[in-house]
């Protein structure tokens, strides 16, 4: 009885080191599993220790075995590359030079496209400049990466060989000309820009190109290229006029490109105006929180809280946003779109600007939130501060025009829709024109204002 106890004591110790799910594997599921682990193992071990020959010769025969032996070098060459143990690197290299060196290329070129870590494509890429030195895409590719991750001199030198090796890209010449323009090389900026302008007639090229001849006082040039970009956006809008009626879903405060952007934002970025006065009182706080585009191909899933789209996706997305018009709704599913209350909303929105045209007090605070809260006033301070604006008045017209409605969400007060529209208020004594979102809350199968905002 003892020993059976015992026998079940050490089998309870050790199923408590095991995943209970790897317990119903299949033996080859387990296999390969084990086998991942100790690959995983042996990179440590060879980090940890990378002058340990047995370990290296065991990891390496292991991979053999696996992918093949030049796929095992490049494998190996990435961990010293990532310990910059550069001369262990080209060893390994030389001799995949004087051996398969288009298996390898081949074998990098699907190691990247499958790779999401940003180093570790650019270890990649930086391995294929020395294999193959004289593919201006590779030097390219690394260059854009390197500038991505804020790396903008060692990018641009990579740029540079690309250029060098006779590559013609729109972005290739916006990031030499802009790293030339911010060191203020305008001679220099000035070529490349001219070079890129030979491939295509490129807006943000002609804008920098502006800069230039507004800070060197070449009003003639600068009038010559004031037209020419107006000439390029009228064109632009002449192709697409459809794109500036789609007003899609945190409102935009302003708009930064070129020279008065970091080269890691791409060729333009939209501060947005997170938190907005619902996620203040939801306790969600930050700052910095930007639209923006990278110059990596493929954004990384990591973006410091931002919203991050490479710069052709760019191109095409900002031709939909107008500076302090726009939203930007992120959503985890489509279910937003499926928003059935746009005619509640709509009449909510016509008879708060009734109530309020009538000055009849009572009348108009009905439509506010128990929870209401604007400007550090609650719904009865808000009342008496109308109240007391009412009285002064004879009469008061409200206007409202470009009214735009869509869903907010769930939250702890209830579910949430945003107005947003263009107001034109007049009384007897004063008159405005302003921006305004209101936020409404569905409660008790009633919207109600829980929050009012003027841009």
């Amino acid at each position: 009885m003892k020993k059976e106890f015992f026998i079940y004591v050490v089998f309870l110790l050790l199923i408590k080191e095991v995943n209970p799910f790897f317990l119903i594997l299949k033996p080859e599921e387990k296999a390969r599993k084990y086998f991942k682990l100790s690959l995983e193992e042996y990179k440590k071990a060879i980090r940890e220790n990378p002058n340990n020959y047995e370990i290296i010769e065991e990891y390496t025969k292991l991979l053999e075995a696996t992918i093949g032996k030049t796929e095992s070098r490049i494998e190996l060459a990435l961990i010293f590359k990532e310990l910059n143990l550069q001369i262990r690197v080209s060893e390994l290299l030389v001799e995949i030079l004087l051996k398969d060196r288009e298996n390898a290329l081949k074998y990098i070129e699907k190691r990247i496209e499958k790779s999401y870590d940003i180093k570790e494509k650019i270890n990649l890429y930086s391995i294929a400049t020395q294999l193959s030195p004289q593919n201006p895409l590779y030097w390219y590719n690394l260059g854009k990466l390197l500038i991505g991750i804020n790396k903008e001199k060692e990018g641009v030198l990579a740029l540079e060989k690309a250029y060098n090796y006779n590559l013609k890209d729109i972005s290739l010449f916006y990031y030499l000309s802009l790293y030339e323009f911010n060191r203020g090389d305008f001679e220099k900026a000035k070529f490349y820009i001219n070079e890129g302008l030979k491939i295509s007639e490129d807006l943000f090229l002609h804008k920098m190109l502006l800069k230039i001849y507004l800070l060197e006082k070449n009003k003639e040039m600068a009038k010559k290229e004031r037209e020419k970009i107006n000439e390029l956006i009228a064109l632009k809008e002449l192709k697409g006029p459809e794109l500036k009626r789609k007003k899609e879903v945190i409102v935009k405060k302003e708009k930064i490109e070129g020279p008065s952007l970091p080269s890691k934002y791409g060729i333009c970025a939209f501060p947005l105006n997170y938190p907005d006065p619902i996620d203040r009182r939801l306790n969600k706080y930050g700052n910095g929180i930007w639209l923006h585009a990278t110059p990596i191909e493929k954004p990384p899933f990591n973006s410091e809280g931002c919203i991050v789209v490479n710069d052709s996706d760019m191109k095409e997305i900002m031709e939909y946003i107008e500076v302090g018009k726009t939203f930007i709704s992120i959503f985890k599913d489509n279910s937003f779109l499926k928003f059935p209350y746009l005619k509640e909303i709509i009449d909510i929105v016509k008879n708060w600007e009734i109530g309020w045209e009538s000055k009849d007090i009572s009348k108009y605070i009905d439509f506010y939130d128990e929870k209401f809260l604007s400007d550090g006033k609650d719904k009865k301070e808000w009342k008496l501060y109308k109240e007391r604006i009412n009285k002064a008045k004879k009469y008061i017209k409200i206007d409202i025009s470009d009214l735009q409605i869509l869903p907010y969400g769930e939250t702890k007060f209830g579910y949430i829709a945003v107005a947003f529209f263009k107001q034109k208020y007049k009384s007897d004594n004063f008159s405005s024109e302003v921006r305004k979102i209101l936020y409404l809350v569905k409660r008790d199968n009633a919207w109600k204002i829980i929050c009012e905002y003027t841009l």
